[in-house]
């Protein structure tokens, strides 16, 4: 009997060990440990707790369902695949043909890609200007960034447009771990990066 009870709790505990490093797996190739790096600090912050920030509230009244890919991404539950299905619905739904189409170019992006962190929220500061081109130039650090990685991009969702897009990062330095890129308008962003699988 005290055999049987002993094989069990061995059983139990195996399984909650396990449970937990895929939890930390999950968790960890998801990271939202994303930072402004150098001049930007002074001009520009990043909410790793997405939730508590405005754009997220806003979101949550005005499109949940974006709040929910969000949230699924954050939390390791979606992938690619199923966000870009859920993305593919999205599309189908729009009447607005340009809308539709300028969806459609983000979708056939994503196709090729994986997520390097999960969501985060960039806040423009009060020091914050805009460059030349009108847009807020941004350097930001990413602790995942690694040599393997190919052709990082930023995929933006815009609160103030209402839409998806791809931005290209000026620079992506893979030795210092950052990726200088250019917005419109500044709100939820998601590292991104070419699959790894074959």
């Amino acid at each position: 009997m005290k055999l049987g009870k002993k094989i069990v709790a061995c059983t139990l505990a195996a399984a909650m060990l396990i449970g937990s490093a895929v939890g930390v797996y999950a968790e960890g190739s998801r990271t939202k440990d994303v930072t402004v790096s150098g001049a930007s600090a002074q001009e520009y912050q990043i909410t790793g707790k997405i939730e508590d920030s405005d754009s997220y509230k806003e979101l949550q009244e005005s499109d949940p369902e974006i709040v929910e890919l969000i949230d699924q991404v954050n939390d390791g539950t979606m992938e690619m695949a199923d966000f870009i299905t859920a993305l593919t619905e999205q599309a189908e739904a729009l009447t607005d043909e340009d809308a539709k189409a300028a969806l459609d170019e983000v979708i056939e992006t994503l196709r090729t890609k994986d997520f390097v962190t999960g969501f985060v929220d960039l806040i423009a500061l009060e020091a914050a200007e805009k460059n030349a081109d009108d847009k807020y130039e941004v350097t930001i650090s990413v602790p995942s960034l690694t040599d393997q990685l190919r052709n990082v991009q930023v995929l933006h969702y815009s609160t103030v447009r209402s839409q998806w897009e791809i931005i290209d990062p000026s620079e992506a330095d893979m030795e210092e771990k950052t990726i200088t890129a250019e917005f419109e308008d500044l709100s939820p962003i998601a590292v991104i990066a070419d699959s790894t699988e074959k």
